[in-house]
């Protein structure tokens, strides 16, 4: 009886414990949702929406490392071994801008996947290797689903193996996107990878999440339309030379990488009076030296004027280009302008798509697209996402992108009538494409190939400033440029480079042809917001020490795959050298971002003392890599590199 007694006692003990732990509220926490506290945050919110950035020794974000089976923990190099028939890998090394999907089976850190489609990638690298007989380091696209549909790794559909072209450091790529995932933006993630097809070594890549349906569903709960816009008349310009370093058929045509081989779209031989080649560089300048019949210099101004002359002809126009426009300027949508309610107006982004994407998804972008050139950007744009993403972008000085000539190289994302911008392809950042000291400086600058002389009325924008009708005001050439530019891009001044301005972030074309930045420019809300979020990034990336640690564990962690990739373009001697000035490149940029900030110098490129600039005339921008592949350069280039 004493004995059932107590267990009574007991059992009420108990219950009472429980009710009075439930009254409380001590129970388990649910897991995060996707409900509104998930949403993507708001305009006032842009500079303090930034994930955790507890990091791990090499910075990966400590939620992120474990995602697709932990393939992008970057504190390790991990594996790929593709086995494809040798009458495949054949085809692909003779063929590669053919891009054919070969069936193979790939071992990931030692799981096989079977029946997974492997092809060649990319546009300037895939051109340049193809052009080089002695190197196949091309870049390659593992679909894992394609033919056993359904497949995935891990929740991965597809990853990119990158194969670092034109970047010494091997991390203009990977620190990129770590900025913008620092500044909150959902960058795809990276890590590096040791690459072995039919068992034999093919060297260190890096690995970097393909933006597409399985992006959505690890950040977007796989809600949102993807697209990934590219100028028509860019992708029409884009050859496929041969071999020899040829283009078949003689159409003058050419890759995308600005002065490389052949000539611009309307001349066969490039600027008029040219061979369209680049002469080699002196020995040992690092340097590329200016066209044939230019001297490197602007033209002298008319007497007592101070400003430039126009181009030859007197009416603006770049040489080569009807209209004055660039490569990526004959825009049908890329350049996100509202032009009408037609979607054949804006091919440049429904022909990309690349996410399913329902019956009103075009209604909606271009409602969007309208909204925003009617100035009212809440309700056409995430406006937090699109600041913090300019925030990040504007910081690595990236041209070959939506701020230069050469509309491509980002992803517009749309959900319930909102858009976004997402980064993509950052091996030309951090003076790579040349371009800089904003202003919006058209003529060779806007080709790539180097600076042009400043184009009056051709700057981007301040809050408020318009010139005649509703344009960009003209302004007087930025203070230390009266002597003129370097004339090439391998010999842009790093002092102008890293003091461009934070409001005047834009190269080759005006902020009235960039709509996605303008309304920052223009809104002096925005803009503050824009300024908080630089801020944010100096304070989190450089001020916490974080960009440094992060630079100095990848050089430890990569440099011994370096040194026996056998297919490298660079020497581990030049590994060395690169990441050294990368790091000295971004500590210059964010001390030059926060004198602006600080208002010690000046935010509009313009406006600023050249005695305020940041010094940063002993960096010496070409250890880090450039954009010539296939030519004298990359021969040069291809010296050092490591071979068995």
């Amino acid at each position: 009886m004493r004995r059932n007694t107590l267990r009574l006692l007991c059992l009420a003990l108990s219950l009472t414990l429980l009710l009075a732990l439930a009254a409380c509220g001590k129970s388990p926490a649910p897991e995060a949702s996707g409900g509104e506290e998930s949403a993507a945050p708001s305009r006032e919110n842009a500079a303090s929406a930034e994930p955790d950035p507890t990091q791990s020794s090499a910075g990966t974000e400590q939620g992120e490392a474990g995602v697709y089976n932990g393939l992008f923990d970057d504190s390790r190099v991990h594996s790929v071994d593709v086995t494809i028939s040798d009458a495949d890998w054949a085809d692909l090394r003779e063929n590669p801008l053919d891009k054919t999907k070969y069936k193979a089976t790939v071992v990931i850190d030692g799981e096989t996947l079977e029946e997974v489609s492997f092809a060649a990638k990319g546009n300037t690298s895939l051109s340049a290797v193809a052009s080089d007989p002695d190197s196949d380091r091309y870049s390659f696209k593992l679909n894992f689903g394609k033919y056993n549909k359904g497949q995935s790794y891990h929740g991965l559909n597809k990853l990119n193996l990158n194969n670092l072209y034109a970047d010494a450091s091997y991390l203009k790529d990977d620190l990129s996107y770590w900025l913008f995932r620092q500044t909150g933006v959902d960058a795809p993630l990276t890590s590096f990878v040791w690459l072995r097809v039919n068992g034999a070594d093919h060297g260190l890549y890096i690995a970097i999440e393909d933006v597409s349906e399985s992006w959505l569903a690890r950040t977007r709960d796989g809600e949102g339309v993807l697209y990934k816009p590219e100028s028509e008349r860019l992708d029409q310009a884009k050859a496929q030379p041969d071999r020899e370093g040829g283009f078949p058929g003689g159409n003058g045509e050419q890759p995308d990488f600005p002065g490389g081989q052949g000539g611009f779209p309307g001349s066969e031989e490039g600027f008029p009076g040219q061979s369209g080649q680049q002469p080699t560089p002196p020995e040992g300048s690092g340097q590329q030296p200016a066209p044939p019949e230019w001297n490197g210099q602007q033209p002298a101004p008319p007497e007592g004027n101070g400003q430039q002359p126009a181009p030859p002809e007197g009416n603006g126009e770049q040489p080569g280009f009807p209209g004055g426009r660039g490569f990526g300027e004959a825009a049908k949508g890329a350049d996100l302008r509202y032009v009408d309610d037609d979607p054949a107006s804006y091919s440049d982004i429904f022909d990309n798509t690349e996410t399913d994407a329902d019956q009103g998804a075009q209604s909606r972008v271009i409602a969007a697209l309208k909204a925003l050139s009617e100035g009212r950007a809440e309700e056409a744009l995430d406006c937090g996402e699109v600041i913090r993403y300019f925030a990040a972008h504007n910081f690595t000085l990236n041209y070959d992108s939506y701020t230069g000539n050469m509309l491509h190289n980002y992803y517009l994302y749309e959900r319930d009538g909102k858009l976004s911008m997402l980064p993509w392809d950052y091996n030309l950042a951090f003076g790579g494409f040349g371009g800089g000291m904003g202003g919006g400086m058209g003529g060779r600058d806007a080709l790539g190939g180097g600076e042009a002389p400043f184009q009056p009325g051709s700057s981007s924008f301040a809050p408020g400033e318009t010139g005649e009708n509703g344009g960009s005001a003209a302004q007087e050439p930025p203070a230390g440029m009266e002597s003129g530019m370097p004339g090439r891009m391998g010999q842009t001044d790093a002092t102008l480079l890293i003091n461009t301005g934070v409001d005047t972030p834009l190269s080759g074309t005006q902020a009235e042809s960039r709509p996605m930045w303008a309304w920052i420019a223009a809104d002096p809300e925005a803009l503050a917001q824009y300024h908080e979020a630089l801020e944010a990034l100096l304070e989190r990336c450089f001020d916490s020490g974080a960009l440094q640690a992060r630079l100095e564990a990848l050089h430890s962690l990569l440099r011994p795959y370096v040194e026996r990739d056998p297919t490298a373009f660079y020497s581990v001697e030049q590994f060395d050298t690169a990441v050294e000035t990368l790091e000295r490149f971004c500590l210059l940029r964010a001390q030059s971002i926060r004198a602006q900030l600080e208002g010690s110098l000046a935010a509009r490129t313009e406006a600023q003392d050249a005695a305020a600039r940041i010094d940063a005339s002993g960096l010496d921008l070409s250890v880090m890599g450039t954009h010539t592949g296939g030519g004298p350069e990359g021969a040069d280039r291809r010296e050092g590199r490591n071979r068995p």
